[in-house]
Order: C-alpha cells, then sequence, then structure tokens
C-alpha cells in the first residue's frame, strides 16, 4: 500500500478547514493544520509535508514567504 499523502492546511478559515479536512481524509490523505503564522512555523520545519494548502488570511507576500523557507 503506498504512504498517504500529507496535506497542511495554513490559515484556512475554520469552517473551509474542517470541511476540507474531512474531504482529504476520506480520500485517504494525512491532514495537518496550522491556524497562526507561528504554528505553521512548527508544523512546516518538522517536515514530511507533502502539500501546503495557503488560505487568504495570509498576504500573498506572507505564503510565498512560509513556501520559500520550508518548501
Amino acid at each position: 500500500m503506498a504512504a498517504r499523502s500529507v496535506i497542511a492546511l495554513v490559515s484556512v478559515a475554520e469552517v473551509v478547514a474542517g470541511d476540507l479536512a474531512d474531504h482529504l481524509e476520506r480520500r485517504g490523505h494525512d491532514v495537518r493544520a496550522a491556524r497562526q503564522p507561528w504554528e505553521a512555523e512548527s508544523l512546516l520545519s518538522a517536515k514530511g509535508i507533502d502539500v501546503v494548502v495557503v488560505g487568504d488570511s495570509l498576504s500573498q507576500a506572507e505564503g510565498r514567504d512560509l513556501l520559500r523557507r520550508y518548501g
């Protein structure tokens, strides 16, 4: 069996994050969420994340900076 993809939801609105996480988990993905930028830094620095979904509560510059540093 293939390893489960790990998807990080970063600063995604809570109502959207819950539905999106449920959808992705039903399709066999492991989902981790970080509501605040400092939580995202901790989550992304731990490695093992395959895909990052960045919500619109971060500016484009903040989102790009996170992805540059930890991507």
